[in-house]
Formats: structure tokens, sequence, C-alpha cells
């Protein structure tokens, strides 16, 4: 055998080894990755702490608000929000049992009660990975990955998106990265029409119980000449811990 065909074959099978490991990954590939991460939360609590710092037209002082947000969620279906600060400095509470939603009432008194919509009941509002519509599969595509990290691009407007047209057509592209090892996302860019950044989101995870979870986020946004400049903290993060029924009602 001469030396150019040992060679031939040498690159021939390089060729097919990078072939093997750089099997095209799909959109559902990441989508399913994100979901078996969630699908390992049977109960959850977190501590949130955000800052916002608004600023806008020159001569307007900057503004900050700061408040704390505290879920509670077990499933299938109960989930808990306490939201303390803010605007209005107060604590408002939120709950669900996946048949009404329970409201705490700033007079006072038994807490506002409302039907939660037919085709939501049952349902936990922290479940972020229901199916992948449709209307998302086609206008997305995966723009590539450098190992476990993948970027999707979703175009904008998406046709049979609930998202009102006027509204979608005001936005470009939305360009998401994802860790598919992890099931995570871990960073998000929203462009206008024009093709300008006006959202930008990175967010940093830790494992906990074995299950990754959100431990710092970060969100930029820049629309008609405002800045809105939000941290995320999540000081407490606990995942299956065993968490009562007891936690769930209005206090």
């Amino acid at each position: 055998m001469g030396k150019h065909s040992h060679r031939a074959i040498v690159i021939l099978g390089v060729l097919v080894f990078c072939g093997a490991s750089l099997q095209a990954v799909s959109i559902e590939d990441l989508y399913d990755s994100l979901k078996a991460n969630q699908g390992k939360i049977r109960d959850l609590k977190m501590k949130m702490v955000i800052s916002v710092k608004i600023s806008g037209e020159e001569g307007i002082p900057p503004q900050s608000v700061n408040q704390t947000v505290v879920q509670y969620v077990k499933k299938p279906n109960l989930f808990k929000q306490s939201v303390i600060g803010g605007l209005l400095k107060t604590e408002q509470q939120m709950m669900m049992d996946g048949e009404y939603i329970y409201i705490s009432n700033p007079a006072g008194g038994e807490p506002i009660k409302q039907r939660i919509p037919e085709e939501q009941r049952g349902k936990n509002p922290y479940d972020l990975m229901p199916e992948l519509p449709d209307y998302q599969k086609a206008n997305s595509k995966v723009i590539g990955c450098e190992g476990d990290i993948c970027t999707v691009e979703f175009q904008q407007p998406l046709e049979g998106s609930p998202v009102p047209e006027e509204v979608a057509e005001q936005f470009g592209k939305s360009v998401v990265t994802i860790n598919k090892a992890q099931g995570v996302v871990i960073g998000m860019e929203q462009y206008d029409k024009d093709g300008y950044i006006v959202m930008r989101m990175t967010i940093e995870n830790q494992l906990v119980n074995a299950v990754w979870m959100p431990k710092k986020m970060v969100i930029e946004l820049n629309v008609s000449g405002y800045t809105n400049y939000t941290v995320v903290d999540f000081e407490v993060v606990r995942v299956n811990t065993g968490i009562s029924d007891a936690e769930f009602r209005i206090e």
C-alpha cells in the first residue's frame, strides 16, 4: 500500500469519526434535555432577591426597585409565591392548587379566590416545559454547538404564535444558548426588526440535589430609549426536600 493510499485511509477515518461525533443536534434534542432536567423536580423552594435599575431620558433620575420573591412548588399542581417589597413596599401572596388561584386581600380578611381557566387546570405554573408548539418548531433552527453548548435561533414573527401580530412584528430574531448536558438555558438575546439587540439575558446555574437550577440571572433591556438592568440572585434553592402541603396556604 502506498503512502498516499495510507494517508487517504487515515483522512477517511478522521472524517467518519468526526461525522459520528458531530451528529446534528435538533431543536427537539435540546428541548428534551430541558424537559429531562425539569422533570427531576418533585418539590422546590426558592428565595430570589431582585434588583432593578431603570434609566431613561436625560434629566429624569434613575429609579431602583428591590424585592424578594419566595416560591414553593409541589407537583403535580401546588404553587405558592410571596412577593415582598417592590413599588408598593408590601407583601403580596398568591397560591394555586390546580383548580383555583388565591390572592391575598390587600384589605385583609379572606383571600380573593378565582377559578383557573379549564385548559390550565391541574397544571403547575412552574412547569416551564410543556410540549413544544408546532409554530416554534417551524420557526427555529439550531445554529451550531461547541461541545455541550448549543445556540438556537427563533425567527419572529412566529406564524401561528399566540403573540398578537402587531406585537410580534416589532421584534426580529431571538437567539437562545443552551447547555445540552445540563439541560438549562444559559443565555438569550432578543433583536428588534432592524437587527439591534433589545434584550440580553445571562444565567449562571448550580447543581442542587442532582438538578441544575439557576444561581444568578442578569437581564438587560434597552427599549425606546429606556434601559432596564435587572439582577436576580437565587439566595435559597432547595429541591426535593419533601415540602409539606401545609406550606401552601395564604397567611
